[in-house]
């Protein structure tokens, strides 16, 4: 108890006292046990749970979701758009700081949404457990999937707005194209011939992450006013990912395999 109480302090201490009025954002233990339940689900209870079951088909359900994420993300990216345009953000150094007119607290809203956002993704995850898709609930996928949920907290925590605004604009994007093929390859094999795009939703992801190393390279470089130990967690992020979605992207299309299986098309 005395560990939980002095990592409450210190997030207190350090957090952005705007954003802990916030559901989920009241000290890190919320955040950390949906992220742990997450895990565990898919590694070892929903596994068990499914062995001796016949795997669900969720057609309209995942039809349902992915037109869900489409709406949400478009919003997203354009309420993103809206923001950066009447707050005038420069790309390369956006320093952070704590005023409370609306654009600011529009910022500060539109980063825990990020972060809420982030936790419907896991969703992904459990229908794959569901339809026993285990193959696809890779280090890649737990990784990226986990690791952004905690990110997204921290940032909206320690340094919301400013220089990590752009994470959310970026894969908010990248995620409208990604859900879009997921719908499309989830109404069936009449509709396989549609799919063939899905290479450039890999080619988008990795781009994003190269966006993003250079946006806080040049932001360390400069010494701008934005916590370094924030930077170097973007910058590692980015090159973690880039390495791992870099290995996908090989694998899958380059090297020569079985035709990768449709993520959510079956």
């Amino acid at each position: 108890m005395d560990l939980m109480r002095k990592i409450y302090t210190i997030t207190e201490y350090y957090g952005d006292p705007r954003i802990k009025p916030f559901f989920l954002m009241d000290g890190p233990f919320y955040m950390l046990g949906i992220t742990a339940i997450y895990l565990a689900f898919c590694l070892w209870i929903g596994p068990a749970i499914m062995s001796n079951r016949k795997p669900f088909k969720l057609h309209r359900t995942l039809r349902a979701y992915n037109i869900l994420q489409v709406i949400i993300c478009t919003w997203y990216t354009i309420s993103g758009l809206v923001l950066i345009y009447n707050l005038d953000s420069n790309f390369f150094c956006e320093p952070l700081n704590s005023r409370t007119d609306y654009y600011n607290m529009q910022v500060l809203t539109y980063h825990w949404y990020y972060f809420v956002i982030k936790i419907l993704d896991l969703l992904d995850t459990v229908f794959f457990v569901l339809r026993k898709k285990n193959s696809h609930i890779t280090f890649l996928h737990l990784y990226h999937h986990s690791m952004v949920v905690i990110c997204a907290w921290s940032a909206t925590k320690f340094m919301p707005g400013a220089q990590a605004s752009l994470i959310g604009l970026l894969n908010s994007f990248v995620h409208v194209c990604m859900y879009s093929y997921y719908y499309v390859a989830s109404l069936g094999p009449k509709y396989r011939k549609y799919t063939g795009w899905k290479i450039w939703v890999t080619r988008l992801q990795i781009a994003q992450f190269l966006i993003l190393f250079v946006h806080n390279s040049v932001a360390l470089l400069i010494n701008c006013a934005f916590p370094k130990p924030g930077l170097i967690l973007m910058l590692a992020q980015s090159i973690i990912l880039l390495y791992l979605f870099g290995n996908f992207y090989i694998k899958t299309y380059t090297v020569k395999c079985p035709l990768f299986d449709q993520k959510k098309g079956e």
